[in-house]
């Protein structure tokens, strides 16, 4: 999908004029209010009109929620005019079933597994052809082993950047064939999907809090399903004085792009009406970094995980991570300031990138904090990545990633370091990104892909992998 259609996707708020915002609400109103776009011109109105007889002189009123007739959804819905407690609920998150995996989407086939004829060896002596759909893979792919192709009929190899659904007629038609994604595998890329999978992992109470998932999964509420679990929450947190910061995210969409920091709970549950939303705890304690002329700032760290095969289990991590930092000192104040809460600076034309190799990064913060051992803290992130890919195919499709001896895999799992009072610090997840933007990976290590393939296609590590 190009930057374009990505930012198309983008919601956008408009404010009735001075009589559309007079309009009060009532559970009984008399008139209804529809959004109306003329697409000429771009503009928006929003048409009025009676739903039933009105008197002269009568108060024109009109449901703020109309068509939610949950009575608990329609009160949490209406708490940003109507005040309400909900601290008598429960605020642990729903459960979901199979149904919810599937619905609204796109559904995967699965392979025919027994009529695949996998031919790839340890000792493959001929090249491989590859139908590449992304062009620094077409550029910084030098092995001798692959050749490319522009025809997707005569290649071994297909690595399309758009979604790939039909496992089954490629299991069938072409079981000689690989493809560079797992059936299913959005349970890990669609983040309120991400969230169901991970509160699995977790194999002792130490890593797992038995509301929340493991240690590692931050508190998060999908808006869609638990906005009164989060409101009951978040009032609680209010009632013991903790903080209750909250970052808002849309299940679909990464960079940034709609997505809102806030303490104010009326903010947030306004936020749920605009398009489905995962709410989580904005981390306020994270490990800062320091820059020269800077100071201490926030920064995150994007991990390549390689995906081979789900039954059994093979994964590795390339070893080479990747920094993304903010451009201000992190506080809590100014929560519209990009840059000194956000660290995704690379699509921001105003923005300065601020690039840093990872063994210049581990020299810098073991000076920073050398009471820390940058081995120890990898250990724990590597771990965690384990136990999202255990979660991720733990369970059958829909709700776990498919098996298909003909799929390899490459995503970006994103995290942040927090320091913690008890644990010292701790990896927390952000999310895990499908066919991530690889540019900086190739122009920093310009061996990447190589090493990407080579794992993948030729069953060689040649020392750039941890294997999972």
């Amino acid at each position: 999908m190009s930057d374009d259609n990505i930012e198309k996707q983008m919601p956008l708020w408009y404010v009735m004029d001075e009589f559309g915002c007079a309009i009060r609400h009532s559970d009984e109103p008399n008139f209804r209010t529809v959004p109306f776009i003329y697409v000429p011109t771009g503009v928006s109105y929003t048409l009025l009109f009676p739903v039933k007889d009105v008197a002269n002189g009568e108060e024109v009123t009109r449901d703020f929620v109309y068509g939610v007739t949950d009575i608990l959804l329609r009160k949490a819905l209406l708490l940003p005019w109507k005040s309400s407690s909900f601290r008598d609920i429960e605020f642990q998150g729903v459960e979901v079933d199979e149904e919810y995996f599937i619905q609204g989407r796109l559904i995967d086939t699965l392979p025919t597994v027994s009529q695949q004829s996998n031919f790839l060896t340890d000792d493959c002596n001929h090249s491989l052809k590859i139908y590449s759909e992304y062009k620094y893979i077409n550029e910084y792919l030098k092995l001798s082993n692959f050749e490319f192709v522009d025809d997707p009929e005569s290649a071994d190899i297909l690595w399309f950047t758009s979604h790939f659904k039909d496992y089954k007629k490629l299991s069938l038609e072409a079981p000689h064939k690989f493809v560079n994604q797992f059936p299913f595998e959005n349970v890990i890329t669609v983040k309120d999907l991400l969230y169901y999978v991970c509160k699995r992992a977790g194999c002792n109470e130490i890593a797992t809090n038995k509301l929340f998932g493991p240690s590692w999964l931050i508190t998060s509420y999908n808006l869609k399903l638990e906005l009164p679990q989060f409101i009951s929450y978040f009032q609680h947190c209010s009632d013991l004085q903790l903080d209750n910061y909250w970052i808002c995210k849309p299940w679909n969409l990464a960079r940034g792009l709609d997505t809102l920091i806030t303490n104010n709970l009326n903010c947030i549950i306004r936020q749920s009406t605009s398009g489905p939303k995962i709410c989580q705890k904005y981390i306020t304690n994270p490990l800062l970094f320091y820059r020269d002329s800077i100071g201490k700032v926030k920064f995150d760290i994007r991990y390549i995980v390689l995906l081979k095969s789900v039954q059994p289990l093979r994964a590795y991590v390339y070893k080479n991570f990747f920094l993304r930092f903010a451009n201000k000192p992190f506080d809590l104040s100014n929560l519209n300031d990009y840059e000194k809460h956000f660290t995704v600076m690379n699509y921001n034309n105003d923005a300065k990138l601020c690039k840093m190799l990872c063994n210049e990064f581990v020299f810098q913060f073991c000076q920073q904090y050398p009471d820390n051992e940058w081995c120890v803290i990898e250990n724990k992130i590597l771990l965690m990545i384990r136990e999202i890919l255990v979660a991720a195919t733990s369970e059958d499709p829909p709700c776990g990633i498919g098996v298909s001896p003909q799929s390899r895999a490459l995503y970006g799992i994103d995290l942040i370091l927090e320091e913690t009072e008890h644990n010292g610090i701790v990896p927390r997840l952000l999310e895990v990104n499908w066919l991530p933007d690889c540019k900086r990976a190739c122009e920093y290590y310009p061996e990447f892909y190589n090493d990407v393939f080579s794992a993948l296609f030729l069953n060689i590590n040649n020392g750039s992998m941890y294997e999972l």
